[in-house]
């Protein structure tokens, strides 16, 4: 599975859920979090949510959607 890219990448943490995975979507350069990745059961997939000052170019933004579908299975 792909967890690095460009401009972030994806750290494993504890979960909120305990049977699913969780990561964190860090900034490559800085290291500065930007948001966190988890499974959304009413959803039943995963999902991202980013901190209130993080922004995102487009190719950020399709790096986590990737990132979302290798976790998604798609």
């Amino acid at each position: 599975m792909k967890t690095k890219y460009k401009h972030i990448h994806f750290l494993r943490r504890g979960g909120l859920y305990a049977s699913k995975r969780c990561y964190s979507c860090v900034n490559t350069k800085s290291g500065d979090s930007l948001g966190q990745v988890f499974y959304y059961p009413r959803w039943r997939l995963y999902v991202f949510a980013a901190m209130a000052t993080a922004v995102f170019d487009k190719n950020c933004l399709r790096d986590i959607a990737h990132f979302l579908e290798q976790l998604d299975g798609g």
